[in-house]
């Protein structure tokens, strides 16, 4: 499936979406990219055109190859939702018989404040907020707070 839209900046702020479009297929994932592609172009969005392109997807390994093949100018970014997604699991399987205290404390507090300003923000947050999230200290000081 394939989302595709257009922001339009105001100052500081990005307004949206503008001229959404909805494609889904149960064809092979490469023929939503050149959809993606072909209708990027149409909207003046073409290879070479100066403008920003941003790609979001599930970390899907498959969805960068074409990231990067149909849009080598575009930035690609993960879907904040899948990667708290990931984290909540791995956090699972390192504090699989942790006290309440360490799944409903500061780590917690964190994903929830991350992903609330993640819908509010800018699609550019996505890029911002992953490193932060996944910065080691912070993930071995809350293990070492749950493991006693």
């Amino acid at each position: 499936m394939v989302v595709m839209f257009t922001l339009k900046r105001h100052g500081n702020k990005l307004l949206g979406p503008i001229n959404r479009k909805l494609y889904a297929s149960f064809a092979v994932k490469k023929h939503a990219f050149a959809i993606a592609r072909r209708e990027a172009n149409k909207r003046g969005f073409g290879p070479g055109a100066g403008k920003l392109i941003q790609i979001v997807t599930d970390g899907d390994p498959d969805f960068a190859t074409y990231a990067t093949e149909y849009f080598p100018e575009a930035m690609h970014s993960l879907d904040v939702m899948h990667v708290i997604e990931k984290l909540w699991t791995a956090g699972e399987c390192l504090f699989r018989e942790a006290p309440t205290h360490c799944v409903s404390g500061s780590m917690r507090r964190r994903i929830d404040d991350t992903a609330a300003r993640s819908t509010r923000s800018s699609p550019s947050y996505a890029n911002a907020v992953t490193p932060s999230l996944l910065q080691a200290p912070a993930i071995r000081a809350n293990a070492n707070a749950c493991s006693g």
